[in-house]
């Protein structure tokens, strides 16, 4: 499958104009830290391609032996492995948190997308935080992972 992006082709910002592994790693360590809130938006990505990717800028600090090798480049973000049809991106059932996925902010995924790419024909998967009344952390507030929908009779 070929690499596109929103508003760029090839997957991405050129080599040239893609920030260094240390930039992005400061750009968007405090973006992952953030809690989820209610009523913004989150993006999920594959788990897969997301690890690719910290070992490719050296996102955890025991892991800096590669960083910036072509042989570890995460090329551009593949959601691919999230659906059961690739062409109306049905999501499969059951996907869990960390281990097929991870939830990055708006901002992340912006950087992300911008930086790499998508897949060519892949739609970004973006959901909503939903208010539980517990609090503002990222453990009491939740997100739906699969678009519901309501037939009315």
């Amino acid at each position: 499958m070929e690499a596109a992006e929103v508003g760029l082709e090839g997957g991405g910002a050129p080599t040239g104009l893609r920030p260094d592994a240390a930039t992005q790693r400061a750009e968007l360590l405090p973006l992952l830290k953030m809690v989820l809130r209610p009523g913004e938006s989150w993006y999920l990505i594959d788990s897969r391609w997301f690890k690719q990717w910290k070992k490719y800028v050296g996102f955890e600090s025991w892991d800096l032996y590669n960083v910036g090798e072509p042989n570890v480049f995460p090329g551009p973000i593949d959601n691919s492995g999230f659906f059961t049809d690739s062409e109306t991106q049905t999501l499969k059932k059951h996907l869990i948190e960390e281990l097929d996925y991870v939830l990055v902010p708006t901002e992340a995924w912006d950087k992300l997308a911008t930086w790499y790419g998508c897949m060519e024909g892949q739609k970004p998967i973006v959901r909503k935080v939903n208010d539980t009344g517990e609090g503002d952390s990222r453990n009491e507030n939740f997100l739906n992972t699969y678009d519901k929908k309501l037939f009315l009779f």
